[in-house]
């Protein structure tokens, strides 16, 4: 039953004198607690062409009707060094998120190798009762070097 909701069932009793009474009893609906399982951190690997992905999915469960859904705006976070994400993540209202980040964008190459990144990004249930944050790590690796007279010996 929904919050605010109610529904009274009425009953008539016999005493044992015979006398009848009624009584009623009210069931008054409560926000049931939405919840969001399922997650599993994303990342991607720097150094490939093009742009990064990778996906996920989480699960919501909400006993209240049609809320069992996710809220498609993603608020962007810092990460723990205080940076912004570079990339972009969406989500659809069932839970399936999908990030992106442009391989070529400095804040990506410059990523030693085995140097990572997180970006972080938060989304939340319809209701908005409930968050989760998700973090997709960004790994660099070291890039293709050009040859030079000098590094080559015969």
């Amino acid at each position: 039953m929904d919050v605010g909701t109610s529904l009274t069932e009425s009953f008539t009793v016999t005493s044992a004198d015979g006398t009848e009474h009624q009584i009623d009893v009210t069931v008054n609906g409560t926000e049931d607690p939405t919840i969001i399982s399922n997650y599993q951190p994303g990342a991607v690997t720097e150094d490939t062409a093009g742009i990064l992905t990778d996906s996920g999915s989480l699960t919501i469960t909400d006993l209240d009707a049609g809320e069992a859904l996710f809220n498609t705006t993603v608020t962007k976070l810092n990460n723990g060094d205080g940076q912004s994400p570079l990339g972009n993540l969406t989500i659809d209202a069932n839970g399936n998120w999908t990030y992106t980040v442009d391989n070529s964008l400095s804040g990506v190459q410059e990523l030693g190798d085995g140097i990572t990144r997180d970006e972080v990004f938060q989304v939340t249930s319809i209701d908005g009762s409930v968050s989760q944050t998700i973090v997709v790590t960004i790994t660099g690796v070291d890039g293709a070097r050009p040859l030079s007279a000098e590094s080559l010996e015969l």
